[in-house]
């Protein structure tokens, strides 16, 4: 399948992450893509060093720059028989079920006998602008300093021919776990992702590779009263946020499915706008329309209450995490991997 030239109102999205998932993307936040096709990005690979939540979803996905990351696909793509997620964890090597630490960006892909992670891969959406906008507002896009940022990356078609620009989200240093926490991914994340490669038939090993990255484990009694513990300290951190929030989707100033609501054309439903001409993409206006996506945001304009809310969501989170370090995972265990981790010290003089 070809990729289609972008119309003035669409905008390429990579997605690597949950919203590879049609279950996500369509099901939940009800974004349907006009267009969606598997691609690498050369140069980056995937991380899931994002800051989530102590013994229930440590880390969440963002991708990070890596010159010397494997290039897995390296002949044109040949339209395989779908594969299910249990297919594909049946071929893998009994030796291949372990991997490295990959929330501080390094893994090990067996497949390849090489030390070097391979370069992410995903899908490439066609969606309009407005999906767009819906998109950055329910991932926190908002504030430069913390949660997911905009990034233009070049993706690689898997014709062995075909690039383009397209926007993806990145998270931003501040919202990054420290690098001696190896935090990993909950098995429910980690599925959604194994699950979206299997429905958009990505590179077969980087599939396999995906299903040698371990999850986090609950499997004892103290870390599941660390969860709880931990649940209540985010809540706590986070009440003076409720009023702000409960009052941005009354108001329609925080995303709401309902509040968008994406039709199966891709077209949200509302009162339509004049829109011009629709004219054929080519690689300078494919990037146009992709930085005037960016800059002429009018959604998340709408949505003003977002930068706020991302900054007390990433203060909660901070909070959280040094409970956990100092005072929850010395007693109850790792809230973030499956293993006792060696982390430095508080102190007064470091904080």
């Amino acid at each position: 399948m070809q990729l289609e030239p972008l119309k003035s109102d669409e905008v390429f999205y990579f997605a690597f992450g949950s919203n590879m998932n049609p279950k996500v993307l369509i099901s939940r936040r009800r974004v349907k893509p006009r267009q969606s096709l598997p691609c690498s990005v050369p140069g980056y690979m995937l991380s899931f060093g994002v800051q989530g939540f102590p013994y229930a979803e440590p880390g969440f996905a963002t991708i990070v720059q890596q010159q010397h990351c494997q290039q897995l696909q390296s002949q044109p793509h040949r339209h395989q028989p779908q594969q299910t997620s249990e297919q594909l964890h049946q071929q893998l090597p009994v030796q291949g079920l372990a991997a490295n630490s990959i929330s501080a960006g390094s893994s090990s892909n067996s497949s390849q006998n090489t030390s070097q992670p391979p370069c992410v891969h995903g899908v490439l959406h066609r969606i309009t602008r407005l999906q767009w906008d819906f998109i950055k507002a329910t991932e926190g896009v908002g504030s430069s300093d913390v949660g997911y940022q905009v990034a233009t990356v070049q993706c690689q078609l898997y014709d062995g021919i075909t690039t383009t620009p397209a926007l993806t989200l990145r998270s931003a240093n501040a919202s990054m776990h420290p690098e001696y926490r190896q935090a990993l991914p909950s098995q429910r994340y980690l599925q959604l992702l194994q699950e979206g490669a299997c429905h958009y038939r990505l590179d077969e090993q980087y599939q396999q590779w995906l299903f040698t990255l371990p999850a986090y484990s609950l499997d004892s009694i103290q870390q599941a009263i660390g969860k709880i513990a931990s649940g209540a300290l985010l809540l706590t951190a986070f009440a003076p946020a409720l009023p702000v929030y409960i009052t941005g989707r009354a108001l329609g100033l925080l995303p709401s499915p309902k509040a968008v609501s994406v039709s199966a054309e891709g077209r949200p439903r509302v009162q339509p706008t004049a829109e011009p001409p629709a004219k054929q993409a080519t690689a300078a206006s494919t990037s146009s329309n992709n930085s005037a996506a960016d800059s002429s945001s009018q959604e998340v304009k709408q949505y003003a209450m977002l930068p706020y809310l991302s900054w007390i969501i990433n203060q909660a989170q901070d909070w959280t995490w040094w409970v956990h370090d100092n005072a929850l995972e010395p007693i109850l265990g790792s809230g973030c991997c499956n293993q006792q981790h060696q982390r430095p010290r508080w102190n007064k003089t470091t904080g």
